[in-house]
């Protein structure tokens, strides 16, 4: 790697929040596709794990601070159908690449937060989104 520890930061913690700034900032810093698949998914990782496990404590501390007395019907009735037509396989895939990272983890948080297979399903996720980008990426670049 001839790329400095500034630029791989930026790039990590980029990725963390927002996969796709992440991939385009490795692009234009002129990253290999073995830089880019490593560095961007690290971050990616890091990021799905920082803000899940932050999710799931701030919604305990929400909760245990804001008892819910009075239930919003129509708003849990949009959550529902949400939840309904996408699901957690929905929230895995569009995650990284439509939704943000820590948006998606903290609905994962409240909604997810004693499924174990979807830090799994976050992972690879943002492995094979990152994949699939950066390739394509590389490949219009050499045309």
């Amino acid at each position: 790697m001839d790329v400095n520890w500034w630029e791989i930061t930026i790039v990590f913690l980029l990725s963390a929040v927002k996969l796709m700034l992440g991939i385009i900032s490795a692009l234009a810093r002129k990253f290999s596709y073995w830089e880019i698949l490593l560095v961007c998914s690290s971050g990616g990782i890091a990021g799905t794990f920082f803000f899940f496990y932050l999710g799931r404590e701030f919604f305990a501390l929400w909760d245990k601070w804001f008892p819910r007395k009075n239930i919003n019907i129509k708003r849990a009735r949009r959550i529902i159908n949400i939840m309904q037509k996408y699901g957690k396989a929905g929230i895995i895939l569009l995650t990284p690449v439509v939704l943000s990272i820590p948006l998606g983890n903290f609905i994962a948080a409240r909604f997810y937060k004693g499924d174990k297979s979807f830090i799994t399903g976050m992972i690879a996720s943002v492995v094979g989104w990152t994949a699939l980008i950066a390739a394509f990426s590389l490949l219009q670049n050499a045309a």
